[in-house]
């Protein structure tokens, strides 16, 4: 005779979105990339946080980041994370923050 327990058929669905979200997770984080633009803004982020300034080149004083709103977001990431890992970690949170306006708005 089994001793194996019977599972309720209302457990076994969470359990398997929540799997499948942590699979697809972990592939977006394995397959990210970054346009080559952002290497741009990365750059200034590092010279910033090591006191150079908003500079692509300490010393010369240019602007060279295109997009000031994603600069802003992602200087104060960085310093916690690493600018890879913060530009990598925004992505993926504004685009889970669209996917569930656009599901509320639909749905």
């Amino acid at each position: 005779m089994s001793t194996a327990a019977v599972e309720s058929p209302g457990t076994r669905a969470p359990r398997l979105a929540l799997g499948l979200a942590g699979l697809v997770l972990a592939l977006v984080v394995l397959n990210a990339w970054v346009s080559d633009d952002a290497y741009i803004t990365f750059r200034v982020v590092e010279n910033v946080l090591r006191g150079d300034g908003l500079v692509w080149n300490p010393g010369e004083r240019v602007m060279v980041y295109t997009h000031p709103l994603w600069f802003g977001l992602l200087l104060p990431t960085s310093a916690l994370v690493g600018v890879w890992w913060a530009s990598v970690s925004l992505g993926l949170g504004f685009t889970v923050a669209s996917l569930r306006l656009l599901v509320r708005e639909v749905g």
